[in-house]
């Protein structure tokens, strides 16, 4: 089986042809009986076209499922989620909880991301959804 993946440590390293996502299809081939042949390509876009033309069987790469994407393909469930994540001083430095979250950056931040949905909606069919289930891809 051929499958394209793209350039995104940790998840391919393309010139050594490894990386958690190459691990893990190699790992699933040798539980199936198949071999797994991976192809680098530059873009996210060319392991996509790679799929839907049917030049490779699959495509395992960190890519981000979205809407329009779920229209001409199927994915599997994913197998990594980033999250958000919010660092701040550990106690004894006099920074509260609070005050970390609640700056001027953040409330900037978070009244971007309602923009983006407000105004996007209307012409990118990814966030027109509700603003509560919306709210995260916007940002």
């Amino acid at each position: 089986m051929v499958f394209a993946t793209v350039h995104r440590p940790p998840f391919a390293d393309t010139p050594e042809l490894r990386g958690f996502s190459i691990d893990l299809m190699r790992a699933i081939g040798e539980d199936i009986g198949r071999d797994i042949v991976v192809e680098p390509q530059d873009l996210f876009g060319q392991i996509l076209t790679k799929v839907k033309t049917g030049d490779v069987d699959g495509a395992i790469a960190n890519i981000s499922i979205t809407t329009e994407r779920e229209r001409e393909m199927d994915f599997t469930q994913p197998i990594f989620g980033s999250g958000i994540k919010i660092m701040i001083p550990n106690e004894g430095s006099g920074a509260s909880t609070f005050a970390a979250l609640f700056t001027w950056d953040i409330a900037l931040i978070v009244i971007n991301g309602l923009a983006l949905w407000f105004f996007e909606r209307r012409v990118q069919t990814y966030f027109d959804e509700p603003a509560r289930e919306a709210l995260f891809p916007s940002f």
